[in-house]
């Protein structure tokens, strides 16, 4: 088994990544998981030097978007950006590169391979898949219990007061992998994730893939007001046809995928006390504070006032 700095070390392959551009942050390291916060202040840049990912790996981005290439034999590029999370299998050669000179922010939470394989045959993975990696896709709508449980845990590994023990973060780890494992398992039984007919046939005709195209489109400047019209017009295609396509593509219609952009957007800025509600709602995208509220409580449950309270307050159920 590795040890817990192993697997820190092995997060996103960032030995190979250029210091001045990127700030690496360490928060946890058990046998069972590694968590790491990186934030990338790249300019904009094509593809750079192909690296290894060094464990089982999900890429949770808080804020902005990259795009991870993959090579010709392994699998299709795929944005990295807060509506989904980016699954990296061991070994699995990638590259990156920064669609926009805005910057991003994720938390990358590497995983012990033996841990991990149990919880993708737990949530369906077929046990000849499985073995030959725990992720059916390069990347998997994030369930909105995961994207808070992500958040939380991160409150309680950057403030001290907070007291978690290695079992709490171990179970939390755990309990995420299994949410992350379940949705995208269901999305790959389904077909959902997976590039539907029209897609093919204008990939075919020598088109770009349209949905990651779509995807760095909005991810690039969601609290823009972008139109399903606007973005048809952008592709080439009736907005009809380019519904069907996202939809199916990225596994959210392209109103939610906005819609899940910018309440990321949101809750990366919520952590801190001193900023508005006011203020992260317009900036985020959202017509009022009203409708900010409306949205947050329809997707997550509870109130933004209710999940800012909750940060301060250890979870202990």
């Amino acid at each position: 088994m590795p040890s817990g700095m192993s697997l820190m070390g092995s997060a996103l392959g960032l030995a190979s990544e250029p210091h001045g551009y990127r700030r690496v942050d360490p928060l946890f390291a058990s046998r069972m998981l590694a968590i790491t916060d990186v934030t990338c202040s790249c300019p904009r840049s094509p593809a750079g030097a192909l690296r290894e990912s060094g464990a089982y790996q999900l890429v949770f981005v808080r804020r902005g978007v990259f795009v991870k290439h993959g090579t010709a034999s392994q699998r299709a590029d795929v944005a990295a950006e807060p509506a989904h999370v980016l699954l990296l299998n061991r070994g699995e050669p990638y590259r990156v590169s920064h669609p926009s000179s805005r910057g991003d922010a994720c938390t990358a939470v590497a995983y012990e391979s033996a841990a991990i394989l149990a919880v993708a045959k737990a949530c369906g993975a077929p046990e000849r898949i499985a073995h030959r990696g725990p992720f059916p896709a390069g990347s998997a709508v994030v369930p909105p219990s995961a994207i808070l449980r992500l958040h939380r845990l991160r409150q309680w590994l950057r403030v001290p007061r907070a007291g978690v023990t290695t079992g709490d973060v171990d179970a939390e780890g755990l309990e995420l992998l299994r949410l992350v494992l379940a949705e995208a398992w269901r999305q790959y039984r389904t077909g959902v994730g997976e590039r539907g007919a029209e897609a093919d046939r204008d990939e075919a005709a020598g088109r770009p893939d349209i949905v990651e195209t779509v995807k760095q489109a909005l991810a690039r400047y969601p609290a823009a007001a972008t139109s399903l019209e606007d973005l048809a017009t952008y592709i080439g295609m009736s907005p009809s046809h380019l519904a069907r396509v996202f939809s199916r593509g990225a596994g959210l219609p392209v109103h939610q995928y906005l819609l899940r952009l910018r309440l990321g957007t949101a809750l990366e800025r919520m952590s801190d006390p001193s900023v508005r509600m006011g203020a992260i709602a317009l900036d985020s995208g959202f017509s009022s504070a009203s409708h900010f509220t409306n949205a947050f409580h329809k997707t997550f449950g509870v109130t933004p006032t209710q999940w800012r309270a909750s940060l301060a307050v250890r979870r202990t159920a």
